[in-house]
């Protein structure tokens, strides 16, 4: 696998979460190389295949040690909707097999069944492993393609992804391979060493997260941000708009409604979070200036995050009265999840 070195071609890129791991990961992309950003991690299918044993196994992992400051390993899948968005972006070839980070250990002992597992033997034990041989979590149920794992040629102990030609253009999952019968492509993956909590996602270098389920007047927003450690986001170039514009309707259940975020009026427009208020981008105003004044309360600023026929462009903001609920989006710093390499 080609990732080092890697030219800075990153001039002009449209990164949906701007961050640069992603610059990276798509620079990989222009490069020729098999990679994809998917839900903030870097997905990249080593060029050369590679052969190994139950035994060899976990020198699989040196294939994916690191990327230009960003540690790597051989793929976590968590679920199959996750499998499916791998399938979309292309990455993976149909009919190609790729390991990934899954194998089964401890072995089952069936030697009573002349080494041959029985299917219930045969589905033990099967676990994803980081690139220090620690174990992460067990392999979902719903992850193996039909009939597998089924150890058909013994032993059959690593984990490997395949997509397959069929009516639905994203079938595929998991099936268990005999190493020492085939030779397969490493699937590596490459993190941020710039962590966020649960549900939130790191865009340039912060943390955000929309809150939809419970929609709320400003002052519940704002108190359900700080609760988290977080305030209302705040928005400061066309770029930002764009990316918080589509992370926002990716993430927002209650598409019809705009999202309030961390811009106010009392006597002046001031942000939650302290930061300078210098850009506008009011669907009244074409992108430019300020509304209509408002009288009889305050006021905050909202992002539009659906077309509608008056409103072709969902890029715009509109202006809500504080006393309305909305789905909101919640702004944190990130933490380190290592120290960059």
């Amino acid at each position: 696998m080609h990732l080092l070195p890697l030219a800075l071609l990153l001039a002009g890129t449209a990164a949906y979460y701007d961050t640069v791991l992603e610059k990276k990961c798509m620079a990989l992309k222009r490069n020729n190389e098999n990679a994809a950003y998917v839900n903030g991690i870097c997905f990249v299918a080593c060029k050369d295949k590679k052969k190994v044993s139950h035994a060899t196994w976990t020198n699989l992992q040196e294939e994916c040690r690191q990327m230009n400051g960003y540690k790597g390993q051989l793929a976590y899948i968590p679920d199959r909707a996750f499998t499916r968005k791998l399938f979309k972006t292309g990455l993976l070839k149909i009919k190609n097999k790729y390991y990934i980070g899954a194998r089964q250990f401890p072995i089952p002992d069936c030697s009573d069944n002349g080494g041959t597992c029985k299917d219930d033997d045969q589905r033990k034990n099967w676990f994803f492993f980081d690139e220090k041989n620690k174990q992460i979590a067990a392999v979902e149920p719903e992850l193996w393609v039909d009939g597998e794992p089924g150890n058909q040629e013994v032993p059959e102990t690593v984990a490997v992804l395949e997509r397959f030609l069929s009516f639905d253009n994203y079938a595929g999952g998991l099936n268990d391979m005999n190493p020492d019968k085939g030779e397969y492509q490493p699937l590596c993956q490459f993190t941020d060493y710039l962590n966020c909590d649960d549900g939130y996602i790191l865009i340039r270098d912060k943390c955000y997260k929309v809150i939809n389920t419970n929609a709320a007047n400003a002052a519940q927003s704002k108190k359900k941000c700080e609760e988290e450690g977080a305030v209302l986001a705040s928005i400061h170039d066309d770029a930002m708009n764009a990316i918080i514009i589509d992370f926002s309707r990716d993430n927002n259940r209650t598409v019809d409604q705009p999202i309030r975020f961390g811009l106010s009026y009392g006597d002046s427009w001031i942000n939650d979070d302290g930061t300078p208020v210098d850009f506008f981008r009011w669907w009244d105003q074409a992108g430019c200036g300020i509304p209509i004044a408002f009288t009889g309360g305050n006021v905050r600023a909202a992002l539009i995050v659906s077309g509608k026929a008056r409103n072709p462009d969902p890029s715009y903001w509109t202006v809500t009265k504080d006393e309305e609920s909305y789905p909101f989006i919640c702004k944190k710093n990130p933490t380190k999840a290592y120290d960059s390499v």
